[in-house]
């Protein structure tokens, strides 16, 4: 495979797994995956002839929205363990992944390679998991056995 195919591969296999992660589908699991792809797709990125030099991260729209995609990811990886952070909001903190899911989809919008359907899907896929996160947030667990007094 070439660098831009597996530029592209990467890439593709992120979003995927961003997205199922935003569907809630073993969404530790898909997040850390997708932090993982995202950092492949960034650094076979940088290293393919598709970016001459690096200050292209600091002009080029799309790249700028990838980044920052990348670098919620990745704060999000760090933070998916939360007996090992402590964060006191970490589920808070964790909603960040439609804001990732966002970029993402304006990050493959404004990219030359995409095509109708490879925006349509994804950007269905992230409507439907904030419209679902929206009707039907996910309620917290009731502890059996305790007494309010």
């Amino acid at each position: 495979m070439s660098e831009i195919e597996l530029t592209r591969l990467s890439g593709h296999v992120a979003l995927t797994c961003l997205l199922l992660s935003l569907c809630r589908i073993k969404a530790r699991a898909f997040g850390l995956a997708a932090a993982l792809f995202g950092a492949a797709h960034a650094l076979y990125t940088v290293s393919s002839p598709l970016i001459e030099d690096v200050t292209h991260l600091y002009y080029e729209p799309h790249l700028r929205a990838g980044a920052s995609v990348l670098f919620i990811l990745l704060i999000l990886a760090a933070t998916s363990f939360p007996r090992v952070f402590r964060i006191p909001e970490w589920k808070l903190l964790h909603r960040l992944a439609y804001a990732a899911g966002l970029l993402a989809v304006h990050h493959v919008w404004l990219s030359s390679h995409a095509t109708g359907a490879a925006i349509i899907a994804p950007a269905a896929v992230v409507g439907l998991a904030l419209a679902a996160r929206a009707c039907y947030p996910r309620r917290r667990a009731v502890r059996t056995g305790t007494l309010d007094t």
